[in-house]
Order: structure tokens, then sequence, then C-alpha cells
């Protein structure tokens, strides 16, 4: 029997995220997210990357792998922005600057056009979507507009959900 090498390639190139404090001060600042929700997680970027991610414990490097946990943050922190991987899998626990869109709504969302909000206090930055209880994404507010913040990809997967 071959045995194969499922070795990976990365895992020399992850360092811990420098920033991981501010990051996460920065998420239960901007959506209300709970404190036991960043209990024991770590966070990671690749070299030469501007993905953080996190993970659930600590980074074992007797292991060599190509990706680990999952995508939160995209940029240079505090100019970038949360990822939707992230907003998809955790949105639902924030309590702070999510906005609730209709049914008739999500469509013109999707095709990258804006929806007019009503007079409400809506935060800066960026929002959380939702309809009843699915999470859409993420979304900005400009001008009295919101508009959703998603790839291609991203909105042609919530087209097929």
């Amino acid at each position: 029997m071959i045995q194969e090498d499922f070795s990976l390639q990365n895992s020399e190139n992850y360092k811990p995220y420098e920033q991981s404090i501010e990051l996460v001060e920065f998420l239960k600042n901007q959506f209300g997210f709970p404190d036991d929700l960043f209990v024991g997680k770590s966070f990671y970027t690749i070299e030469n990357s501007n993905i953080v991610y996190m993970l659930n414990s600590e980074l074992d490097f007797h292991y060599k792998v190509t990706q680990i946990g999952i995508p939160v943050f995209k940029g240079e922190f505090p100019k970038g922005y949360v990822t939707n991987n992230f907003i998809y899998r955790y949105g639902k626990l924030a309590k702070k600057n999510v906005i609730e869109v209709d049914d008739n709504s999500i469509m013109t969302l999707l095709n990258r056009e804006g929806i007019s909000l009503s007079e409400e206090n809506y935060g800066n930055g960026h929002q959380i979507l939702k309809s009843g209880q699915k999470i859409l994404g993420r979304g900005w507010i400009r001008e009295g507009m919101l508009y959703f913040d998603g790839s291609k990809i991203w909105r042609q997967n919530l087209l097929d959900n």
C-alpha cells in the first residue's frame, strides 16, 4: 500500500496576530458580540497576507496545514473589513449594527443596488444584514442607502439557497 503524504505546506507561514486584542474589542464594540464568543480563541495571519484567522485553540505547529480556522478580518486593521464568512457564522450572536432586510429587498441588494433606509439611527461602519433567522452577510450605509457587500460567488450562493 502506498502511503500518501498529506502534510501540507503553509504552517511555517502562520504567525500569531499581534493586534488580536484590538480586533476582539472592535468586534465586540461594532457588533455587540458577547465576551464569551472569544474565550479560548486564537488569531493568526499568514506571512505576506492581510487576512486574520480565528481558531478555537492555539495552533499546533507540529502539523503542517494549508488553512486554519475561519477568516475573520481582511485588510490592514482597522481600515479593513470583517469577512462575510465570520458574519455568516456568528452574525446571529450580534446585538448591534444588525439590519433586518425584508424579503422584497433581498434581490435588489444582491443585484448590487441600494435600498432606502428609514430614519432609524444606524451605527457607523459595516452592518450585519439578516432576513428573519438567515444571515445574509456584510452591508454598509451611504447617504441613507443600504448596500450589500459581498463577492459575486457569495451573492450567487445566497441566490441558490
